[in-house]
């Protein structure tokens, strides 16, 4: 409700100011003529009237107040051009009218010159319609100038977002890969560095070869362990394997990292493939990231928090637009709580990056009675802040 009531306000204001500025040109237009030609009129020596300037001058005046009331209660502002067209001929005519019958009520032609009435209120006309049309362009200028100001203003503000979002990301993705370094990787060095010492001291005390062998034997199944596990899991937060192959190969290389016990249908079309054709440019590498960190989410809420047992994932590519599908048959979408969980807050930054890129990303039921995620991506450049996210995007 609250941001209705902020664009209600902001469309009356604009309003207001489309109204100012119109009445406003129109005001001045209209009154240089209505004084100009009274005055002018007295001056000319023509030879069927003397005719006070105050009558000419209330007749102009008061067809100018009826141009202007007009103008104001027109909602100019929010009206098509053809019905622009319309209004404006209406006020012309009206204008036109109200001159030519208050020039006869006050005596300044007289009722059988009609030829002169004629062509005062023919000047009537072409002065309004003139003076309408220099003031709807100066209105119309004006709003497209606050316009393009509070589009500006709003890309900035988006901008911002999403590189803050961004930088939020990559401290997740330090700490994440730092807490591995710290925490199970050196754990494992540490009982690697016993073990040795232990082979070690065994081998000194003159101990059976077999029990040296199973230590040493020990020692290479965990340092096997550890690189296959450990530091592979954070070489891929760093930089997905086959990110630089493409994006299908990518997300078949992540695909079949998924647990075997998860049941997963996958359907790439071959619109991705010809889209990251390497002959045609193929798609920018941040925004390979951008697609397979959605499919990693996705996949990692629906095991961890939705407990899926199955997920179908859609990948294809038309009109140059990027769409992910992941259905999975878990719990389905978590509920609005009053905090944000680590899934939530990874959705909301996945949101905040491609949102920078013009997509979007939306979590909803699914056809598999679970979640469905969704998301949109232009392969295309829209923004001048691509390379700078970019190197966000793939910075340690």
């Amino acid at each position: 409700m609250a941001e209705s009531g902020d664009e209600l306000s902001q469309l009356c204001r604009d309003a207001a100011s489309y109204r100012r500025v119109l009445v406003g040109v129109l005001a001045a237009s209209l009154l240089v003529f209505a004084v100009g030609v009274s005055v002018q009129a007295t001056m000319l020596p023509l030879k069927s009237d003397h005719v006070p300037i105050l009558n000419r001058l209330t007749a102009n005046l008061c067809t100018v107040a009826l141009v202007l009331a007009a103008a104001w209660g027109s909602p100019l502002w929010r009206l098509s051009w053809s019905a622009k067209l319309t209004v404006f001929t209406g006020i012309c005519l009206a204008a036109a009218t109200l001159r030519g019958g208050l020039q006869i009520a006050l005596h300044v032609h007289p009722a059988d010159q009609t030829g002169m009435v004629f062509a005062d209120a023919a000047a009537a006309a072409i002065a309004t319609a003139f003076s309408i049309g220099v003031a709807v362009a100066l209105a119309e200028y004006q709003r497209a100038l606050v316009h393009r100001t509070r589009a500006g203003a709003r890309h900035a503000q988006l901008a911002s977002e999403a590189l803050e979002a961004l930088r939020t990301e990559e401290l997740r993705v330090r700490r994440d890969v730092a807490q591995g370094l710290h925490g199970t990787v050196q754990q494992q060095l540490v009982l690697v560095d016993a073990e040795l010492l232990k082979a070690r001291k065994t081998l000194l005390a003159g101990a059976p070869q077999t029990e040296v062998v199973e230590r040493l034997d020990w020692v290479r199944d965990t340092l096997d362990q550890l690189r296959e596990r450990d530091i592979r899991d954070m070489s891929r937060l760093l930089y997905p394997s086959g990110l630089d192959l493409g994006l299908a190969q990518a997300w078949r290389i992540f695909i079949r990292q998924i647990p075997s016990s998860i049941e997963v249908t996958t359907l790439i079309d071959d619109s991705v493939i010809s889209a990251d054709d390497p002959a045609c440019g193929g798609i920018a590498i941040e925004r390979r990231l951008l697609a397979l960190r959605v499919l990693e989410e996705a996949v990692n809420n629906a095991i961890r928090h939705g407990q899926a047992e199955h997920l179908d994932i859609n990948l294809h590519v038309n009109s140059g637009i990027l769409h992910v599908t992941i259905d999975d048959d878990g719990t389905g979408p978590a509920r609005p709580t009053g905090h944000a969980g680590h899934h939530e807050s990874g959705l909301r930054l996945l949101r905040e990056s491609l949102r920078q890129y013009d997509g979007d990303l939306q979590l909803e039921a699914g056809a598999l009675r679970g979640a469905r995620l969704t998301a949109r991506l232009p392969l295309t450049p829209s923004t001048q802040l691509d390379e700078h996210n970019a190197s966000l995007s793939t910075t340690p």
